[in-house]
């Protein structure tokens, strides 16, 4: 049968290959590995869409938006429930100053003013409206009284240049507004009810006048354009917003660049730690000054390298001991099977009797490596009571066989 052919093409002799490996086992010198092939590292992963650095500043612009809007709608809430609070206060002064206008009296106590026409005269010419507000005086329904200044009128009259549908217009509007007071208007009452006119928002106050022995039914109305001054504080909103959006974008800026500084050390130690591979256990990673958590990771990552190392140096030294120790005996017992006679009795005994020591010594060899190797272990050792009297004998038994000598105990 034709011996099976090698990957060379030529015969193959096992035997002479194991022996091959063996010499050349034997001539490597102690403590050296055979060379391995590089392993094969990964990339390193780019870094991820969520750093530290970009949860910091998400995290610190996350809180900074959520109190400057929290502080922005309860300051404008509360300025807008002001603005209410303040033109009712407005609305109401006015109505106690027509009350001290109809209720005054001279000298003798008697009352100054007997007709509706002179109450709403004097209070419309006493009137001084402030911005935002209107004033006017009806009489049995008609407009009679106003007072020169005022930032607005509540029934204006067409202007003399303006082309008859625009005269045509704005007496209609003002007819309707009119009539819109007309219907709010609750005898001998004052109310304040909210109402549009001529595009304004307004909040009116209308006070029914009456005086005893007057049959004129007269109303006082003061208007507040409340809107107008609505979209002041809408525009002061507005400022606010953009404002507050500025100060996130600068916020954001300074914070970008102070993460960075601060985060700077971390991203240095993440590089030179991807530069840490099984066959580069040297390099450290720069430990940064100032003594702070990130220096510490450092120090504690330069200690915990130099323990990985001691520990594939020390699994090196045991595996070259292992080659060491277990190639001896297999040397020996290769070259005693090797010389063998098969055909002198006396020589096979014999080669049977060395195989079978140095088989018994490779044994308790890796017997041995094995409890060194157990050893490392932390419980390896597990303490427990001993009883002293017999630990000595049974190591009295053992001493006796040393030597001929009078061993006391």
């Amino acid at each position: 049968m034709a011996p099976a052919p090698s990957r060379s093409g030529a015969g193959w002799d096992p035997e002479h290959e194991r022996e091959e490996h063996m010499v050349a086992d034997e001539t490597r010198p102690s403590g050296t590995r055979t060379p391995r092939r590089p392993s094969r590292t990964r990339p390193p992963r780019g870094p991820r869409r969520w750093t530290v650095r970009t949860r910091v500043l998400s995290t610190l612009l996350a809180f900074i938006a959520g109190g400057l809007a929290v502080t922005g709608v309860l300051t404008f809430a509360a300025q807008f429930r002001a603005l209410d609070q303040r033109v009712e206060a407005e609305l109401w002064q006015e109505h106690s100053e027509l009350s001290l206008i109809a209720n005054s009296t001279d000298a003798e106590g008697e009352t100054i003013h007997t007709t509706v026409d002179s109450v709403l005269v004097n209070a419309t010419d006493s009137a001084a409206p402030s911005d935002h507000e209107s004033v006017i005086a009806l009489i049995d329904g008609e407009p009679r009284y106003q007072p020169r200044q005022q930032d607005f009128a509540l029934l204006p009259e067409p202007p003399e240049d303006a082309s008859h549908a625009d005269a045509a217009a704005v007496t209609a509007e003002s007819e309707m507004v009119l009539a819109e007071i007309l219907d709010a208007q609750v005898p001998d009452r004052t109310v304040i009810v909210p109402m549009e006119a001529h595009g304004r928002d307004l909040r009116v106050l209308i006070a029914s006048v009456s005086v005893a022995g007057d049959e004129q039914q007269g109303v006082f109305v003061v208007a507040n354009d409340i809107g107008a001054q609505r979209r002041e504080l809408w525009q002061s909103v507005a400022l606010f917003s953009g404002m507050s959006v500025l100060v996130l974008l600068l916020a954001g800026w300074v914070g970008y660049v102070v993460t960075g500084r601060l985060l700077r050390p971390l991203v240095d130690l993440r590089g030179a730690t991807e530069q840490v591979t099984v066959t580069d256990l040297e390099h450290r990673v720069q430990v940064p000054d100032g003594g702070d958590d990130i220096s510490a990771l450092a120090q504690n990552f330069n200690r915990m390298l130099e323990r990985i190392q001691e520990g594939f140096a020390e699994q090196r030294r045991f595996m070259s001991d292992v080659g060491h120790e277990l190639r001896t005996p297999l040397t020996i017992v290769r070259g005693t099977l090797e010389t063998t006679d098969v055909q002198d009795p006396d020589d096979v005994v014999e080669s049977h009797q060395i195989a079978m020591e140095e088989l018994d010594r490779m044994g308790r060899v890796v017997g041995d490596l094995s409890e060194l190797a157990a050893s490392s272990r932390p419980d390896y050792v597990k303490l427990r009571p001993v009883d002293l009297a017999s630990f000595a004998r049974s190591a009295f038994a053992r001493i006796e066989h040393i030597g001929e000598r009078e061993w006391i105990l």
